[in-house]
This record gives structure tokens, sequence and C-alpha cells, in this order.
């Protein structure tokens, strides 16, 4: 596994990648209320695309 900048409580889309095309998923987010990338719309969308998730599916952010 390849080690991410930030945090590292998140779905991995190495375990998660599988079920989301099956599904024909899209990976939604919600911006946080306590400090961080995530806190930031134009970082979270960084953050995503750091993590694999926009790679891997449809993204938004609530």
């Amino acid at each position: 596994m390849i080690k991410k900048k930030g945090g590292h409580n998140y779905l991995h889309p190495e375990l998660i990648g599988d079920l989301v095309h099956k599904l024909n998923g899209t990976i939604i987010e919600c911006c946080t209320a306590y400090g961080g990338q995530r806190q930031d719309p134009k970082l979270h969308w960084k953050a995503i695309e750091d993590h694999g998730f926009k790679a891997m599916a449809p993204c938004d952010i609530i």
C-alpha cells in the first residue's frame, strides 16, 4: 500500500474498488467542521484525488 499524506482512516480504493465498480457507484464526501485539508472544498478535491477515489469512480462533495 502506498503511504498517503494526511489521515489514514479512510476506506482505501483497494478495499472498496470492486464493490464501487459492481454497483456503478459514486463516492460522496462532505467537508469537515474541524480544521484540515477536508475543511476547504478546493483542498478536499485534492485529498479525493490524492487518495485515488477520483480515478476509481465519479465523486461529489456535499
